[in-house]
């Protein structure tokens, strides 16, 4: 190759068979992704695959179909009932459908992952991203090591995030772990499991049986390996409710993630083991001490003003590309001073804040929308003053009034 050829040159120039021959475990996304690296990512990554060390396998190498055996013999044994008399009526073409993908599903990457990753690297990468979206750049320093072990070896110790109610840790951690990780995520809020079908979903008995969240997200992603936030972990309508989510998070986070799946699909969630698990919650006193003795803890900050005023700034611009907004004159000035006012009482809810500004949009807006004139209605202290009484008077009981 001479110095005018890159490596993306050869590659282009190799026949799809060519490519599959050298790259077994490539896909067409991962020579996609590759055209964006370095050429000295790109010499990594493919001198890696073309020689690999035989005394090294790679975790994520292991030939895994979204079913196993006993997976694949259910799906049989459907198909072939649905074809017989009177034998369709008694099988759910949802669950067949399911099956049908997640036997398609082959465990797959993101093509970095075939690289040395340096620890280094990847937190100057993370702060970066982190000062980028608001996030604390504290929090980086202690997801490192759990996402380099990930990478590594396909496993991770689970990380509880614990912070006070509306502070960002949700949204910081998904944006957080896709960055860090780039394979799908997906938050999957406990308490909403009331009206669903949960994590497992149902036993496959009557016509309405359906997956739970932990397949679904698979399904709709198309992947067998997924990123799982399960969000506010400490919270349930019912005692006994917040008692049985917590035995599932205990099953899924056991070692050998047994009988997850039994119920509605009679085989294992394959690979369930390799999908990453982050976890939220607002008080640890809440959470099963024996599933906090398996999780790493991290403590989540409060937001502070700067942090708070930098969310706020950008929740505003996004609302303003909108036209809805454009007779309406915005000042960012006031929105600080009465951040600050909020913060120094105690406020540090980042959705409490968003309230706030929510609230003065909707006041300046009835008026441009009422008057005669195409004049733009200024925001003002006194509509400040009106919404922050108004957040003040649904949080007096935290900020001692």
């Amino acid at each position: 190759m001479d110095k005018t050829t890159t490596i993306m040159d050869v590659l282009n120039s190799l026949s799809p068979i060519e490519r599959k021959n050298l790259f077994p475990h490539f896909t067409s996304e991962d020579f996609k992704s590759i055209q964006h690296m370095s050429e000295d990512e790109m010499t990594a990554i493919i001198s890696q695959s073309i020689n690999p060390n035989p005394e090294k396998s790679h975790w994520f190498d292991k030939n895994i179909c979204g079913l196993n055996k006993e997976g694949i013999k259910h799906l049989k044994e459907l198909e072939e009932l649905s074809h017989t008399v009177g034998g369709a009526q008694h099988v759910n073409p949802k669950l067949v459908r399911y099956l049908k993908q997640l036997k398609k599903m082959r465990l797959h990457v993101p093509l970095f992952f075939r690289s040395i990753v340096n620890p280094k690297t990847l937190y100057k990468r993370l702060v970066e991203f982190s000062k980028q979206h608001d996030i604390p750049e504290e929090i980086v320093s202690h997801v490192i090591p759990a996402i380099i072990s990930y990478i590594e070896t396909g496993h991770m110790r689970p990380i509880i995030f614990v912070g006070e109610k509306g502070c960002g840790k949700t949204t910081a951690v998904r944006l957080l772990v896709q960055e860090a990780l780039r394979i799908p995520t997906k938050v999957i809020k406990v308490p909403q499991l009331d009206g669903g079908h949960g994590m497992t979903g149902d036993c496959d008995t009557y016509r309405s049986a359906d997956v739970g969240d932990l397949a679904k997200a698979r399904l709709s992603e198309n992947s067998l390996l997924i990123a799982y936030v399960f969000d506010e972990i400490d919270k349930g309508s019912h005692p006994d409710h917040r008692a049985g989510i917590e035995e599932e998070l205990l099953s899924i986070t056991d070692e050998s993630c047994s009988d997850i799946y039994e119920n509605f699909l009679e085989t294992s969630l394959v690979a369930l083991e390799h999908c990453p698990k982050f976890m939220t919650a607002n008080d640890l006193q809440k959470v099963s001490p024996i599933l906090v003795d398996r999780c790493s803890v991290v403590y989540f900050p409060r937001a502070d003003a700067a942090r708070i005023k930098s969310i706020s700034r950008k929740y505003v611009n996004e609302q303003f590309k909108t036209s809805l907004y454009s007779m309406i004159d915005f000042d960012y000035d006031i929105m600080d001073r009465h951040i600050d006012n909020l913060v120094h009482k105690e406020v540090t809810s980042i959705r409490k804040h968003q309230q706030l500004i929510e609230k003065v949009l909707e006041k300046a807006l009835n008026l441009a929308l009422a008057q005669e004139s195409n004049d733009a209605v200024c925001v003002t202290d006194a509509m400040f003053d009106e919404a922050e009484a108004a957040i003040l008077g649904t949080v007096q009981r935290h900020v001692g009034f």
